[in-house]
């Protein structure tokens, strides 16, 4: 956001006349409550997905043990069983072996050269730190502004009381 951008939020949010501390500490207790707030969401998201996998694996097997591919239910609902493969190479397959077996196999063809995304943040990072520059016509940088917030679970257990 631009200055002018943020001094509007802010004044929007906290009027005019309100010192700095207090606006400090208006956002940091918003901050905390939201970060909570997200916490939980994405508990309760990952909850959720196991469950829903769980009875998605479990309706795929009563079809299949039924001897069904598909069936159309009072309801309007037509489920019907549908099995992916996906494949990994095996723990312990270097990648080097693994895509000499695919060109030996005549697979190579979908080998291609990547950088790992966290090894280049950490790799990048540190040769800006050491005073080079990365050219932008070659990364894009993106600042993500963030902020930590120390004592978010004491206030947070403070509220209940």
């Amino acid at each position: 956001m631009e200055d002018n951008e943020e001094k509007g939020l802010m004044n929007e949010m906290f009027g005019e006349d309100i010192n700095i501390q207090q606006q400090i500490g208006d956002l940091a207790e918003y901050v905390a409550n939201e970060m909570d707030a997200v916490d939980k969401l994405h508990k309760e998201h990952t909850n959720r997905k196991a469950a829903l996998d769980a009875a998605k694996e479990t309706l795929n097997h009563t079809l299949t043990q039924a001897g069904m591919k598909s069936c159309k239910l009072e309801c309007g609902l037509s489920p019907s069983v549908k099995t992916d493969a996906k494949y990994y190479p095996v723990a312990g397959v270097s990648s080097p072996e693994f895509f000499e077996w695919l060109r030996a196999n005549e697979l190579g063809d979908i080998i291609k050269p990547t950088v790992n995304f966290n090894t280049a943040q950490s790799t990048l990072r540190a040769f800006e730190d050491q005073g080079n520059e990365v050219p932008k016509s070659v990364v894009k940088k993106s600042l993500v502004y963030t902020i930590r917030m120390n004592g978010k679970a004491a206030y947070l257990a403070g509220k209940g009381k």
